[in-house]
């Protein structure tokens, strides 16, 4: 239960296991010149765990052995698990003409993936005792945990009746950032349990240990947000969009750590159980911490994970059935596939109303594979009012919710704008 508490709590900071899928505009039904919006959006994934054994990871204080054995049933020799999460809030300001828009935002984005065996998810959920007296190999293993704030400010252009521009620069500041890269690893623990050795060969880098928190700043950089569109035709349309092509510079009280050697645990000694307390664990788990895993410290420059995205726009004309939207995108230096995505557009406008506010629709089924979680369905729902206010609702591997035991994932994605 306690998981799960922590799982609403979280809710509104997530994203989908990739870069949220779809990044359309508004669909404002009346001219205006000002927009205030916020965008919530949220998920897990994996290729190799069930939807309904993460629910039921996050949702037990517990799992027991029959909930084990369906975790690992579906897991393969190497896995994916993955998040993205993001909250953005931002302000945009149109000219008289809408030729020309000015944006400032504010974002937090939280990136955390996973590339593990089949064999480490068995230690992990089992323990090390059903295999003492036998080597472990666990394999190469690949951890990431980034997040960080950007506040930024873009100018978007109209260059003609089929092309617009626009061009964003942002202050990024680094939060927290672990990367832990294993070539192979291994565990022995001896047949009565008197001592465990493990085996580690790779490296790993994480900002600075003593600074940890959602908001804590461990780092300072910069990022450019580049997006052009074009109607190539009356049919076919086109949009290129890159975000996050920048660095952080990591201070210098990051450590990096480096290994390839075998480490020896005896146990701890504990020379009065009378006296036992909880410094006792605290001293010896950060000598242990010292010995074996300690690192040096030292300030890093890094890349942000860039982010590319590929749509195209086919029209249909129909009066429902508006266009086919396709899309391509990927998130560099992460752990994902790129992923791919081809929806339908139905639209539906007045005189369909809400009490006395006209409305106009958008529903897009689609479909998709890549990112985290493999092949997966989706719907996007967008509601505009005549008063100015936009709701967005996105629910990416939405056959999660009828088929939790055979699907891979679920995501949502929430946002509100404001026009006036």
């Amino acid at each position: 239960m306690k998981r799960f508490i922590l799982l609403l709590l979280s809710l509104p900071f997530l994203s989908l296991g990739q870069q949220p899928i779809w990044n359309d505009q508004t669909l404002q039904i009346d001219s205006s010149t000002n927009i205030l919006s916020i965008e919530a959006i949220g998920s897990i994934g994996s290729d190799g765990i069930r939807f309904s054994d993460l629910f039921n990871f996050f949702t037990d204080d517990y799992l027991d052995y029959t909930e084990k054995s369906h975790f690992t049933s579906s897991l393969k020799d190497r896995n994916l698990y993955g998040e993205h999460n993001e909250l953005t809030i931002a302000s945009t300001e149109k000219n008289i003409d809408e030729s020309r828009y000015f944006r400032l935002n504010y974002s937090y984005t939280l990136l955390s993936g996973m590339d593990f065996t089949k064999e480490a998810a068995m230690l992990a959920l089992y323990g090390n005792s059903p295999t003492a007296g036998e080597i472990q190999n666990t394999g190469s293993f690949q951890f990431q945990n980034l997040s960080f704030s950007k506040l930024g400010y873009s100018f978007g252009i109209q260059l003609s009746e089929q092309k617009s521009f626009e061009l964003g620069v942002s202050l990024v500041v680094g939060h927290q950032l672990q990367d832990i890269r294993l070539n192979n690893s291994s565990i022995y623990t001896e047949a009565s349990g008197d001592y465990i050795e493990f085996y580690l060969d790779g490296e790993a880098y994480s900002s600075d240990p003593g600074n940890g928190g959602l908001l804590a700043i461990n780092g300072f950089g910069s990022a450019v947000n580049v997006m052009y569109s074009q109607q190539i035709n009356e049919k076919l349309g086109v949009q290129i969009d890159v975000r996050d092509l920048g660095f952080i510079a990591w201070n210098a009280n990051s450590v990096v750590w480096q290994r390839n050697d075998t480490f020896r645990f005896d146990g701890l000694e504990i020379p009065n159980i009378l006296e036992l307390d909880s410094a006792f664990f605290t001293s010896s788990g950060d000598s242990l911490n010292d010995l074996y895993f300690g690192g040096k410290k030292k300030q890093s420059l890094r890349p942000l994970p860039a982010f590319v995205s590929l749509k195209f726009n086919y029209e249909l004309n129909g009066s429902r059935m508006k266009r086919i939207v396709v899309l391509i995108n990927h998130r560099f230096n992460r752990i994902q596939l790129p992923l791919v995505a081809a929806g339908i557009d139905f639209e539906f406008g007045s005189p369909t109303s809400i009490g006395r506010l006209h409305t106009k629709q958008r529903l897009r089924p689609y479909i998709l594979y890549g990112g985290y979680n493999g092949f997966g369905m989706g719907v996007s729902y967008q509601l505009s009012l005549r008063n100015g206010l936009d709701l967005s609702v996105d629910l990416s591997n939405a056959q999660s919710i009828a088929v939790p035991n055979s699907s891979y994932g679920f995501g949502v994605r929430l946002a509100l704008s404001y026009s006036f």
